[in-house]
């Protein structure tokens, strides 16, 4: 059986600038930031939950070998080790999720030497009392915890459709795909758990991380078998109407990268994602193997943008965006070395984009992202018509004048 860090993160230290540093390009707005150091202060610092004002994660290397459960303000203020660990250390702690009404906890402890192997886990609980004081561990049923296989990550949701909640976790138990598989459990009116079964869309390879985002019925988790930027890529897939899952989506480079992004979480107050990655993250001069980062719920759109009358990509683009419910305005130029014009939308709202080049007319089209609500990469493709061709269109397209509204779908997801 493989090592689990080779499929959860591929170690390496990050002793290099990025290109866009080389280049001294100006930076992306907005973009995934490392948070604090105070935070990302062990090798590996993982499993981020944000709840009410605090974020939890876990963190190992730092002053001890074994991964402890911790907490701290978003600003890295009052970090502190959480009591709950176990006095055992050798026995690694990690992957903290709370129940929406934070009453209960899930967590796993590990047998494995790494803090990262996650090969031989089994998920806890605990209860919060009358005093709001978390009361003894207890270990889940074989249900879940499986003798001889490993299963980790919880992640607690309600799902309205069974408007039960749900246990999802990660297990090597043998009836799913192949490697890692997301499972989930139904937990009953009297506090049992149903048998657990695998999810439709897991891969041959390895799905992880799973993280279920209520107000969207979302299901966030990471996986190396679906293609993607490179490595573990962050997924959404979500429940239809019918109660059935559709197809996993990837949000493109607002959240992925070449290297590994695993653990993606969703703050819906604070409309602020946090993920973890072992993409460079050099801070302070200290090298860390994977760091947890912070995300604004920004769409990306691109907009590729060519000549109507033969296709040919145009550059050196304008795009002109405004709120259409608050009347607010923001220009975007595409910037040296993008392979296309970007502008970034907050989600929930309508707007209208003028796309513009010298010597071309406007193209303009409103577009939504009210039906959005994590980070994410979308693709609008574009025509301009020059000035003296307005009659050379492309073909099956419309010829528009240049302060016509154009009503365009980007294939929200959700």
């Amino acid at each position: 059986m493989p090592k689990f860090y080779t499929l959860f993160f591929f170690i390496s230290l990050c002793t290099s600038v990025s290109a866009q540093q080389r280049n001294n390009a100006t930076p992306l707005w907005p973009k995934a930031t490392l948070l604090p150091e105070k935070i990302n202060a062990g090798q590996f610092n993982y499993a981020p939950l944000r709840y009410g004002d605090k974020i939890y994660f876990s963190t190992a290397g730092n002053g001890h070998q074994a991964s402890r459960l911790s907490s701290s303000f978003a600003t890295g203020k009052q970090v502190q080790t959480l009591a709950i660990n176990p006095a055992n250390e050798n026995l690694q702690a990690s992957n903290m999720s709370i129940t929406p009404d934070g009453k209960r906890m899930f967590y796993t402890l590990c047998h494995d030497e790494e803090a990262y192997s996650q090969e031989k886990c089994t998920i806890w609980s605990r209860k919060k009392n009358y005093e709001g004081q978390w009361e003894a561990a207890s270990k889940l049923p074989e249900t879940i915890n499986k003798k001889q296989y490993t299963a980790t990550q919880p992640a607690i949701g309600y799902d309205r459709s069974l408007k039960k909640e749900v246990l999802f976790f990660v297990s090597d138990r043998p009836g799913g795909k192949g490697g890692k598989d997301i499972w989930a459990s139904v937990l009953e009116q009297d506090g049992s758990f149903g048998t657990p079964f695998p999810l439709p869309f897991n891969s041959p390879e390895d799905e992880v991380t799973p993280y279920y985002y209520m107000a969207g019925q979302v299901l966030a988790f990471s996986s190396n078998g679906m293609g993607g930027q490179g490595g573990f890529d962050v997924f959404y897939i979500k429940k239809d109407a019918a109660a059935k899952w559709g197809k996993p989506f990837n949000p493109g480079t607002a959240v992925n990268s070449e290297h590994d992004e695993t653990y993606f979480t969703f703050h819906a107050k604070q409309q602020k994602g946090y993920f973890v990655s072992n993409r460079c993250g050099q801070q302070n001069g200290s090298n860390i193997r994977t760091g947890i980062y912070e995300i604004p719920a920004m769409v990306e759109l691109r907009l590729p943008t060519y000549d109507a009358s033969g296709a040919q990509s145009l550059y050196g683009l304008t795009a002109d965006v405004t709120n259409l419910e608050n009347g607010k305005k923001k220009t975007f130029k595409e910037r040296p070395f993008e392979p296309c014009l970007k502008v970034f939308l907050a989600p929930g709202k309508v707007y209208s984009i003028a796309v513009s080049k010298k010597g071309y007319q406007t193209a303009e089209f409103k577009t939504s992202t009210k039906s959005s609500g994590l980070p994410m990469t979308l693709q609008q493709e574009t025509y301009l018509i020059l000035d003296e061709t307005l009659t050379k269109a492309m073909p099956g397209q419309s010829k528009k004048n240049k302060n016509e509204i154009v009503e365009v779908s980007n294939d929200l997801p959700f």
